[in-house]
């Protein structure tokens, strides 16, 4: 009897073992299911708050949390224009799968991304009128970099290593260097206007190929691009020299207009798609083309008052546009001129111009195609040539400056489109955790089942036991 007695008692104490470890390992289990409701009902705010269309920001506190939650952001980085501090510093944020935009922040005194490397969109930066530095200084991938109307704008700090852009403006700063994009090699449109203060533009940029436009900087501004082979639509002006040596091919047009240089050495250029313009260049005395061939739009050389020889270009053979040539020269030579499409108005100031001298060998070889030609100087007892339909070859001369600069570079802007489309619902998330929260029921209802189901066995047993 004894024995059955503590047969009993040790069966016993191991059924209540077996069941507080049962009961302890489903306490565990709740808690851990509890945390995983909580975990599950936070990451979709994650996702919301990390991946937008547009990441609109009003002040430093809303981006210290978007910094401190997503080390990456996808979409777009904007700072509205009632910014309320001072200050934007994105701390942690090392990548903009977006554009990052500031527009129109009065109050702003300087932008800082200290870990930014990377940025899919472009760095859009505009109308920030108390706006006076910039530091970006991890940055390495990025597609467009736009600084324009920055008037107070002395400092930038970008990693030198960026080699590649879509597109570069600056435009309307206080900048005296721009020497953090002297690496770049490859771009399509690079514009660099109206900064006051920048004297020296020298980069090693290899390819432009849509557009290449420099104009109304420091006074006499010295512009190098010794290495430039290629590029698009080229446009120079105010500046005091500049440095084109190794151009090879501009496949648009040419304009040197209203610049204070002495000379313009192009001698490897070969060939000019559209039209070049030589225009109200006062102190121009000498060009070199040597190598130029074709130009397939028109030639204007107008206004170059102590231009005198127009016999810069010995190779010419083709000209697919008209000639305008209007200004106090002397002589002009083409000496392998093949074709003029177009028509031809030549007219001088000078009384040492001989529009016969000129003329003639190109009407025996059949040079000139249109059927417009003038000729004019103030040599005594010339008979000045004006052919029958002539049509006047007009050129309005081109405002630069600070008005017309701004209106061009600002036309550049785009819109951003805002809305959150790509955002997790709250419904999905909602759903989510309710999904969560059946679970942790129906394994509580399975739970009670279980323990009701012990207490039957243990009861029973002891009656068994009981019987003895």
């Amino acid at each position: 009897m004894k024995l059955k007695y503590n047969i009993f008692v040790l069966n016993s104490l191991l059924i209540t073992s077996a069941f507080a470890s049962y009961l302890l390992n489903h306490e565990l289990i709740g808690k851990i299911s509890e945390a995983e409701v909580i975990a599950m009902s936070t990451i979709p705010n994650n996702q919301e708050l990390c991946h937008k269309k547009n990441h609109e920001l009003n002040n430093q506190d809303e981006i210290n949390i978007l910094a401190r939650t997503c080390h990456e952001v996808v979409g777009n980085v904007e700072i509205l224009k009632d910014y309320q501090d001072k200050y934007v510093d994105l701390s942690d944020i090392e990548k903009i799968h977006g554009d990052l935009s500031v527009h129109d922040c009065s109050q702003i005194i300087s932008l800082n991304a200290p870990r930014l490397d990377t940025i899919g969109g472009g760095i859009k930066i505009k109308d920030l009128t108390s706006l006076v530095s910039i530091t970006v200084p991890s940055l390495q991938n990025v597609h467009n970099i736009e600084f324009v109307t920055l008037p107070l704008l002395k400092d930038i700090n970008i990693n030198r290593d960026i080699e590649q852009l879509d597109k570069l403006i600056i435009s309307d700063t206080s900048l005296q260097s721009i020497e953090s994009f002297q690496n770049v090699k490859k771009v399509n449109t690079l514009e660099i206007n109206n900064n006051r203060y920048l004297a020296n533009i020298d980069l090693h940029v290899d390819i432009v190929n849509e557009k290449l436009h420099i104009y109304s900087n420091a006074d006499q501004a010295q512009v190098n691009f010794a290495k430039l082979s290629s590029t698009g639509d080229l446009s120079i002006r105010n500046a005091g020299s500049f440095n084109l040596n190794n151009l090879e091919y501009i496949n648009k047009s040419l304009d040197i207009i209203e610049n204070s240089i002495d000379q313009i050495n192009l001698t490897k250029l070969k060939k000019v798609v559209g039209t070049v313009a030589i225009i109200d260049n006062d102190n121009l005395k000498d060009v070199n083309c040597n190598n130029l061939t074709h130009i397939e739009g028109g030639l204007l050389i107008i206004n170059n008052d102590n231009l005198k020889n127009m016999d810069f270009l010995p190779s010419i053979h083709t000209i697919g546009g008209a000639i305008q040539i209007d200004g106090t020269f002397h002589k002009v030579t083409f000496e392998k001129l093949k074709v003029i499409k177009g028509g031809a108005n030549f007219r001088s100031q000078s009384d040492k111009f001989n529009c016969t001298e000129l003329l003639e060998p190109l009407m025996e070889r059949h040079v000139i195609r249109g059927e417009n030609l003038t000729c004019s100087s103030n040599m005594k007892n010339q008979s000045n040539l004006n052919q029958s339909n002539v049509t006047k070859i007009s050129y309005n001369k081109t405002k630069t400056g600070k008005a017309t600069g701004m209106k061009e570079s600002m036309s550049s802007q785009t819109e951003i489109t805002k809305s959150d489309s790509s955002a997790p619902s709250t419904t999905e998330n909602s759903s989510k955790t309710g999904k969560v929260k059946s679970k942790k029921n129906s394994g509580l209802k399975l739970t009670s089942i279980n323990i009701y189901g012990i207490g039957i066995w243990f009861l029973i047993t002891f009656i068994f036991f009981s019987m003895f």
